[in-house]
């Protein structure tokens, strides 16, 4: 509100008002002070009298106000809303390779129900090879721009996921008995919220991400909860936008997410910015996980001890340009070249125990879980973007460089002085033709391996379901370095076999072609090898050989894109169930698995 404290000055806002200037002044949206916008006047100097016009009926032009409380923020869009609609069906085929769940055997791919041992007979004359399923996702970005300098974002995920067809009415997961007046599952029709614990595994809304960013003077400011992606992704990938690629990820189902405080600035007389950011991973312990939360309903929670806490430290030291600046030098004809590189320093001190009570919460004598661990961790993290011309040359590589004094698995197994030893790298490049209609590609990446299997029943090749510690006391050394999972290589072997890429060299030509500015096909061709071979239910090297294709369909302008595809895989030896293995009852070799998958998204 602007206050008046003399007679004249009332009058001369009240002229100002009621004026046909003034009003357009106060009202036109987009107007920049001192911008020479049309409909707005430079500033007079304060105190200097206006001349009176010379030619009659001429108007003296209208003061101009002063900028007014908040008048920044009218110029702003104050809110934006991103994300997209994701709807998507699977339809996998012998995805478990021809093997079946019996005793300490499983197949690499959970097989339909209908198909195990344990079923009755007459739901085992139903089995069938295949699996179809379909499921949604609507993701929510709001963004708040509290000023040019201050932005509010967050992410919100609603029925994330969940599958078509996974919650009608009536249908409880909890062991709550059914009401009489609802009808049975095969005459119902309606379907209803998905809740935690009853009739789904997650909620029907997920707050994922939430943090703020401001522009200081010297440089960026960002904490909360956010996104975490760095490179093309095989270390810390958000699991949706790319600002290295400006390109974002619309079948990706994970996203890197991490508590952090950083600082971003450029490095003055270089080309250099620098970025020095404290993550919180885990803080172990709190007052929520004890009896005095009870009496603190609706406060605040707190640490019990620092000493468990993760603490980790990120430095980033990067040349990377934006994708607008990275092609007007290629255009010019000369050569581009990004680089950077990205240090963690991870330690721990003590642990929570894996006791059954202290998963299930609510310690009487929280200090009792705790356990020694004195561990530590480096992890660097280098990449290169290079470009010339038709050429572009991308890759990233990390290495995993630490050391655990103890770690008690259990009454059994306690390792002494265990060491972490991994090694992860991605190579790309590709090359366009027929004014760049069409690119051809060639992919290889490694990442290292152990020796030990999965501690679920034989067969299970899943990396949930594998020891990320070795299970022998023998064994001290971590070695088996893991791709994120939103690292997208292939459609079966491992995106759905292995989980990731894991104790893998592979190799990817690919190609894609624009046929139209809205249609494009992709085919890749993957064949791939196991480092440790004793860590295969075959206990050979190579995993196979996948040819998957794709056809999309983009809209950019409406925000619509579609595609399908389709991919087989054809298993080598790693995959079989070799005769006088362990575990095997019934031994034999992997079948031919496939894949057909089609996608439906609105983005905006």
């Amino acid at each position: 509100m602007i206050r008046f404290s003399r007679p004249l000055s009332a009058a001369l806002a009240l002229a100002v008002a009621i004026s046909p200037l003034g009003a357009f002044a106060q009202v036109a949206p987009g107007g920049m002070p001192g911008g020479g916008t049309m409909g707005e006047e430079e500033a007079k100097p304060e105190g200097v009298a206006e001349q009176a016009p010379k030619e009659k009926g001429q108007l003296p032009t209208t003061p101009v106000l002063p900028p007014w409380p908040g008048e920044s923020r009218k110029r702003l869009q104050l809110f934006e809303l991103d994300g997209y609609f994701r709807f998507r069906t699977d339809w996998f085929k012998n995805l478990h390779l021809g093997f079946h769940q019996s005793g300490d055997e499983s197949p690499p791919f959970r097989e339909p129900l209908s198909c195990l041992d344990t079923a009755t007979d007459d739901v085992k004359s139903f089995c069938s090879k295949n699996i179809g399923s379909a499921n949604m996702r609507l993701r929510l970005e709001p963004i708040f721009h509290l000023s040019e300098q201050v932005t509010v974002r967050s992410q919100i995920d609603v029925l994330d996921n969940v599958v078509l067809g996974s919650t009608p009415e009536g249908f409880y997961t909890d062991g709550t008995t059914r009401p009489q007046d609802v009808p049975a599952n095969v005459l119902s029709h309606r379907q209803v919220p998905p809740e935690e614990g009853r009739n789904y595994v997650t909620d029907s809304i997920r707050a994922k991400r939430a943090w703020a960013e401001i522009m200081t003077a010297l440089g960026l400011l960002k904490f909360g909860r956010m996104p975490s992606h760095w490179g093309l992704g095989i270390l810390e990938n958000g699991g949706a936008e790319d600002t290295y690629h400006e390109t974002y990820c619309l079948d990706c189902d994970f996203g890197d997410t991490v508590d952090r405080l950083v600082f971003s600035a450029k490095i003055p007389g270089s080309r250099f910015r620098l970025a020095l950011a404290k993550d919180w991973p885990a803080t172990g312990l709190t007052t929520a996980h004890t009896p005095s939360a009870k009496n603190r309903e609706g406060g605040q929670p707190f640490d019990l001890d620092d000493k468990d806490d993760v603490h980790q430290w990120v430095l980033v030291l990067a040349n990377l340009d934006s994708l607008t600046k990275w092609k007007d030098v290629i255009e010019r004809g000369d050569l581009a070249l990004n680089y950077g590189f990205y240090l963690i320093r991870r330690t721990q001190d003590l642990d929570t125990s894996v006791d059954a009570s202290v998963v299930a919460g609510n310690l009487a004598q929280p200090e009792r879980a705790l356990v020694t661990r004195r561990a530590s961790a480096w992890i660097p993290d280098a990449y290169f973007r290079l470009g010339y011309k038709k050429l572009n040359v991308e890759g990233e590589g990390v290495l995993v460089w630490g050391d655990i004094d103890s770690l008690k698995l259990s009454d059994t197994l306690e390792h002494k002085d265990l060491e972490l030893r991994q090694l992860g790298f991605v190579v790309r490049a590709n090359y366009l033709f027929l004014d760049d209609d069409l690119n051809l590609g060639m992919e290889v990446g490694f990442a290292s391996g152990d020796q030990w299997e999965s501690t679920r029943p034989s067969g299970a090749i899943h990396v949930r379901e594998s020891p990320s510690i070795p299970q022998s006391t023998a064994d001290n050394l971590v070695s088996n370095f893991r791709f994120d999972p939103d690292f997208h290589v292939d459609l079966i072997l491992f995106r759905e076999l292995l989980g990731t890429v894991t104790n893998a060299t592979y190799v990817k030509p690919s190609m894609a072609y624009h046929f139209t500015k809205s249609f494009v096909l992709k085919a890749a061709a993957i064949t791939s090898f196991a480092h440790r071979s004793v860590a295969t239910p075959g206990n050979s090297t190579w995993y196979g050989l996948e040819f998957d294709g794709d056809l999309g369909y983009q809209n950019e302008a409406e925000g619509f894109f579609a595609g399908m595809s389709y991919g087989v895989f054809f298993p080598g030896g790693a995959m079989d169930h070799k005769e006088g293995l362990p575990g095997f009852l019934r031994p034999g070799e992997a079948g031919t698995a496939q894949t057909f998958q089609t996608r439906l998204v609105v983005k905006f």
